[in-house]
């Protein structure tokens, strides 16, 4: 019976806390003009044109058979950049994991 108190006790207190924080959760907060440094920085890769409309990108021009990354946005070419370097990274550890772990732990390890 302690057990089931102590549940419904939790429980209780639990609700108490979410439902009372709600009103000062939802309570509208001063905009702020300036825009967030996500947006400033997603504005300096060419995310957005002058209109702030997103900038699209064509994933046949970058991953396509004849590429062409001068074409597309700034934030496109160091995703591809990005890309390029995480897939070279995976080979090297796929590579160098077990080459490690037998040097440690293999028949010539102390």
């Amino acid at each position: 019976m302690r057990t089931f108190r102590q549940a419904v006790l939790a429980g209780a207190t639990a609700t108490a806390l979410a439902l009372g924080s709600a009103p000062a959760a939802s309570a509208e907060a001063d905009q702020d003009a300036s825009p967030s440094l996500s947006s400033q920085i997603g504005a300096a890769l060419g995310a957005y044109d002058d209109d702030g409309n997103p900038t699209g990108a064509d994933g046949r021009a970058i991953f396509g058979s004849s590429t062409d990354l001068s074409s597309q946005p700034v934030w496109a070419q160091l995703l591809y950049a990005t890309t390029i370097l995480a897939s070279i990274t995976s080979v090297v550890g796929l590579l160098a994991a077990p080459v490690y772990n037998f040097v440690v732990h293999g028949p010539f390890s102390r």
